[in-house]
């Protein structure tokens, strides 16, 4: 027994030593050797079908296979014994703990201000319904017309029973951080300080893909009163994120999309002044009585929390991929596909590269000679369509004058081969009209 517990103690140490090695290259790490970046990735390491086309990875996320076997193991842990599962301070609420630990951790802020949800659907919705009752009627709110369809539904939601007033900044592309600097900034000057209460903005936006100059749009805000909440549903695992730095009073992401965590696996940061204001969505055993923030949070009713528990599992897998290694690869992928389409379209992108991460948007040229019926003799409808009956999947998207864009997402598990494909199918599609 002694031998064998010695030889699987080195045969761990020595897994962990090669995975180790492995760190830093555009491959992933596993005991069977590093898988390189893009079709062999795809293979191996995820689960998606290998005759798909998948250049849309921003939309809904991706799990490697060993995050999606860690999820099961969770399963069956609750199944094993649902009753001491779900009891106070016992089942997955322990291991609970060390999910938000691990988050916590990597965007660099304490545990005690994280919660897990959903998405970050919820963690808006947790916070705008929560705010919006404690303000008297005609409150000054703003957003931007980037924002994502989600959150201005939302806000228009809660400004409609409210009775508050929404502010709309509105950004047409092409664009740059300096122009949405200054037209946020001259709306929180036209009406003065203290008049607008609280700002939404994306930290990336998701049509057009832009990274906004987040922390500077959080200091605007704060200079005029107001606070401030971030929809940051595509930025956790997508950019460099330390929430200490950029100071928002509240912040949600998605944990499936860039850092390949099952889907339902969110979390929501509450600066700690707001605590008391802010509740769950769905309100559940664990309200009053001397329940703070996050036992209402860890218990929003019996339901499959496994997703939470495998966050932990997927920041362990990003580092052993190692951060900047990922960042770097599809930065330049994105920045390399967004060049050669733009380039064989005489095309442009609406954004600086500084503006682009691992999603870049690219104009597709109009096939119509007479432009007084428009650009395109197509709709979006029949693009998709055409596309989705080749097994190809990518988005596109209008801007306000009626060019239309095609969005591309760049993981692990893409080359460029895939983009002169997807390239060579909106061709097929889009030919000029004779």
């Amino acid at each position: 027994m002694v031998v064998t517990t010695g030889w699987s103690t080195l045969i761990g140490f020595l897994v962990l030593l090669y995975l180790q090695s492995c760190s830093g290259s555009n491959c992933v790490p596993t005991a069977d050797g590093c898988i390189p970046f893009g079709k062999e990735t795809k293979e191996k390491v995820f689960m998606m079908d290998p005759t798909a086309l998948v250049v849309n990875h921003g939309s809904y996320g991706g799990v490697p296979r060993v995050i999606f076997n860690a999820e099961v193991e969770w399963m069956k842990k609750m199944e094993e014994n649902t009753f001491y599962w779900f009891l106070p301070v016992m089942g997955y609420r322990l291991h609970l703990l060390e999910a938000r630990e691990e988050i916590a951790k990597y965007v660099g802020v304490a545990t005690k201000d994280i919660v897990l949800v959903e998405n970050a659907s919820s963690g808006i919705n947790a916070v705008l319904r929560s705010l919006f009752p404690l303000y008297p009627h005609g409150t000054k709110i703003l957003r931007l017309s980037l924002a994502y369809p989600m959150v201005q539904h939302t806000m228009s939601y809660i400004a409609e029973m409210g009775k508050l007033e929404i502010v709309d900044v509105v950004v047409d592309i092409p664009t740059d951080e300096a122009t949405i600097l200054k037209k946020v900034r001259e709306a929180f000057e036209e009406h003065g300080q203290n008049g607008i209460a609280f700002a939404v903005f994306d930290h990336i936006v998701s049509m057009p893909c832009a990274i906004l100059p987040i922390k500077e749009l959080i200091e605007i805000a704060h200079s005029y009163g107001a606070l401030t909440i971030v929809d940051g549903a595509h930025a956790v695992g997508q950019v460099p994120l330390n929430l200490t730095d950029i100071n928002p009073d509240f912040y949600t992401s998605n944990g499936h999309k860039w850092l390949c965590s099952p889907k339902g696996s969110a979390f929501l940061y509450i600066k700690s002044d707001h605590h008391k204001i802010i509740h769950p969505t769905v309100i559940s055993n664990q309200y009053g009585n001397g329940w703070d923030l996050v036992h209402q949070f860890e218990y929003t009713g019996t339901r499959d929390y496994s997703a939470f528990l495998s966050l932990k599992e997927a920041l362990q897998f990003r580092k052993n991929l190692t951060d900047s290694v990922v960042w770097k690869y599809n930065n330049n992928l994105c920045l390399e596909a967004g060049k050669m389409m733009s380039a064989a379209w005489n095309t442009t992108r609406p954004l600086p590269d500084s503006m682009t991460a691992s999603m870049i948007n690219v104009r597709i040229p109009c096939n119509t000679k007479d432009r007084s019926k428009g650009c395109y003799t197509w709709s979006e409808p029949e693009m998709y369509l055409w596309m989705f009956g080749k097994n190809v999947w990518s988005l596109v998207f209008p801007d306000q004058s009626g060019y239309l864009y095609v969005r591309l997402s760049c993981q692990i598990y893409n080359d460029m081969d895939d983009y002169v494909k997807l390239m060579k199918v909106i061709e097929e599609f889009n030919h000029p009209e004779q």
